[in-house]
């Protein structure tokens, strides 16, 4: 790499740096804003305020802000060298515009890369510690075997997934103990909603009661349609969502579930989404510095711009179609993911073969 293009690399980094932090104060702005109740009429500590609108920028908006600030450095730093000339005189010394961006892409695809692990390690858990404080509880679900567990008191529940916005949990099995910890009933049901006073329909249930005094008996069984169990608010079992696991655990809640279940899709496609959201960088940078370049010809760094700024909406509510339909099993989970990642490298390069060399 020449000194040339080290420099280009340096002021890339630090507009980058720059626009993240732009990016994260915007946001920050407008969810204290929104959040504010929580300092002023309900009497919280502004640290509680700050401290939610920490964990919903990394819950939320992260996997977004490296490739958006990643586009908006490429197109500033080009843009502003075509504009000062700078290619001009860069190309008059035989060095060609894509000497100069080349180790700029590099650097691009190095940022998505580290925004993937920087998912991992920050999104997901910020996701699953932000629905613990809004419902105010604490604790936690552990995910082994396919499925989520949790145990509260004499109750221990076993839950394939839920749907928290219906207060419904599928997929359930329910051990309770005595106080000496030995199995007095267990109960499974394909479906369990719950109906609030702490009580919880059950569907499709399979009721299994057991003696703790002569464990080897085979116990009673009775079988119910629909039927209704007082099991207590249980709010952490709505907990039991896929989309909070890592990509490993992921991939294990995939496997366990039927082929083309509703289960599986979920899963596969919120594996393709983590995956393809941070590698949505590398197409962007391309993008952009195409646009950037653009700008030693028509003088205009707003009228380069916009048709980056309407690209880059078309592929994130492209995203979002694509996101949804794959989860209704549309079309593959792969397809939404990564063919809208594939269209926009695909208009990248196509605009940088447009660019005068």
């Amino acid at each position: 790499m020449g000194v040339l293009s080290r420099h280009f690399v340096a002021r890339f980094l630090s507009t980058f740096a720059a626009a993240l932090v732009v990016l994260t104060l915007a946001i920050l702005t407008v969810e204290t804003l929104t959040d504010l109740h929580v300092a002023v009429d309900e009497g919280g500590a502004w640290s509680d305020l700050f401290s939610l609108t920490a964990l919903r920028i990394s819950a939320y908006y992260l996997p977004y802000l490296v490739p958006l600030g990643a586009f908006a450095a490429a197109f500033a730093r080009f843009g502003g060298a075509a504009r000062r000339s700078e290619i001009v005189a860069a190309k008059a010394g035989g060095i060609s515009p894509m000497d100069l961006a080349i180790p700029v892409f590099a650097t691009g695809l190095a940022l998505g890369l580290v925004s993937l692990a920087a998912n991992e390690l920050l999104s997901v858990p910020s996701r699953a510690a932000l629905q613990r404080l809004e419902r105010g509880d604490r604790s936690a679900l552990s995910f082994r075997q396919g499925a989520f567990w949790y145990s509260d008191g004499p109750f221990v529940f076993r839950v394939e997934s839920a749907d928290e916005s219906a207060s419904l949990l599928l997929g359930v099995t329910i051990f309770e103990r005595d106080a000496e910890g030995r199995l007095v009933r267990r109960v499974r049901a394909a479906r369990a909603e719950f109906l609030g006073d702490e009580r919880w329909r059950m569907n499709d249930a399979e009721i299994l009661r057991l003696d703790p005094e002569h464990p080897s008996e085979p116990g009673e069984r009775q079988l119910h349609a629909v039927v209704e169990l007082a099991l207590g608010n249980r709010n952490t079992l709505l907990e039991a969502n896929p989309d909070l696991l890592s990509l490993p655990d992921l991939r294990e809640y995939a496997r366990s579930k039927p082929a083309g279940s509703a289960q599986a899709l979920v899963a596969q496609s919120a594996i393709h989404e983590r995956l393809t959201n941070p590698l949505a960088t590398f197409p962007f940078v391309l993008l952009a510095t195409a646009l950037g370049l653009r700008v030693e010809s028509n003088r205009s760094l707003a009228r380069s711009a916009l048709p980056g700024v309407i690209a880059v909406l078309l592929f994130l509510l492209a995203r979002h179609y694509a996101g949804m339909f794959s989860r209704q099993g549309v079309w593959a989970p792969t397809t939404g993911a990564w063919g809208s990642l594939l269209v926009l490298g695909l208009a990248a390069v196509d605009q940088l073969r447009r660019v005068p060399r």
